[in-house]
């Protein structure tokens, strides 16, 4: 799920000694080596393409069918996996998880996910190299970025940081759009050495990108520590998750009603609706002799990150009073129990 490490350049009678390739700057143009240009090869995943050389106007183009059901994860390292094992990150996960569903006839659409993400990229870099993500050919967009690669940490005018990655990425939303792409956010995320001004100018970005017109994920919430930082457990290294931080990352994608992760509205797909299935229920609940005794909770699921309304109802007016006391969510599926 790792963007390719497969190339490619045009040879005129198949000999290196005439290569053409891409111009370094100019990602539309190519040039021959040979003759003094600074060129570079073609980076693209596997499929089937028709390229277009144009000697003439020394300008290439590739073509393909758009694939409707292909979410490409277009991002830096942690979109990309580093960290987790085999570089089978959250985006890898979230791919597995959606063709296993496909596979068992839980769901009628066959997602995959396919890796357009770079180590160390930011807004500047995406941007540049948004050919990539249009040679992908998916109707569906990952973005998977962050302040810290954006210079945040450290920086003189970490204002002028802030402001850098939220115009940029307002950009790349609206050329994904532009190109009749489904943009979906992962919103900001933690890193070990994040300090507090760091960790406020994040908390603040994700509020903005809640409030965009552009389905988001809240990863900062999977394993944040509350103070910027990866929570106990989950780091590979300052920069990045281990493979358990991964798979939080991928189950922070809220549910769907039916209980599969599923952002990616598909056409002829449904919009979300109450679900029945799994009912949970209140009872009292007694913490010991002499203890204050309180309202328990049971679902069957272990609780995440993810937003979960539940509708409770009783025979007769339910009154609150204006009085602090403790929430207990204990899970029938593995009998923890959760405190609030």
């Amino acid at each position: 799920m790792i963007f390719s490490d497969k190339f490619f350049y045009f040879a005129l009678n198949g000999q290196d000694s005439l290569a053409i390739k891409r111009l370094t700057n100019d990602r539309h143009s190519v040039g021959m080596p040979s003759e003094g240009y600074q060129a570079e090869n073609i980076r693209i995943n596997r499929g089937t393409y028709t390229l277009t050389l144009d000697m003439n106007q020394r300008t290439w183009d590739i073509d393909a069918p758009i694939r409707e059901y292909r979410i490409s994860a277009f991002g830096s390292s942690v979109c990309n996996g580093e960290g987790a094992d085999g570089h089978r990150g959250y985006a890898y996960m979230y791919g597995q998880q959606l063709a296993d569903r496909y596979r068992l006839g839980q769901s009628p659409t066959p997602f995959e996910v396919s890796g357009v993400s770079i180590g160390g990229n930011s807004t500047v870099a995406l941007l540049h190299r948004y050919d990539e993500l249009t040679h992908d050919f998916g109707r569906y967009v990952i973005i998977g970025l962050s302040l810290g690669n954006e210079g945040i940490h450290g920086a003189k005018d970490q204002q002028a940081v802030f402001d850098q990655f939220h115009r940029n990425m307002l950009t790349l939303i609206d050329k994904c759009r532009r190109d009749g792409k489904v943009p979906v956010v992962m919103n900001n995320y933690t890193r070990g050495d994040y300090n507090l001004s760091d960790y406020g100018f994040v908390k603040q970005m994700n509020l903005d990108i809640h409030r965009w017109q552009v389905p988001s994920v809240n990863v900062l919430g999977a394993i944040d520590n509350g103070e910027g930082k990866w929570a106990d457990g989950y780091m590979r290294d300052t920069f990045h998750q281990d493979t358990q931080g991964h798979r939080e990352f991928m189950l922070a994608i809220p549910p769907s009603p039916t209980g599969a992760r599923r952002t990616f509205l598909a056409p002829g797909s449904h919009h979300p609706v109450l679900w029945r299935r799994h009912p949970a229920s209140l009872h009292r609940h007694t913490q010991g002799e002499g203890q204050q005794t309180g309202t328990a909770y049971d679902h069957q699921h272990k609780p995440r990150r993810s937003t979960t309304l539940h509708r409770a109802r009783r025979n007769h007016p339910l009154q609150l009073g204006r009085r602090t006391g403790t929430l207990l969510i204990q899970s029938t599926a593995d009998k923890q129990r959760h405190t609030l």
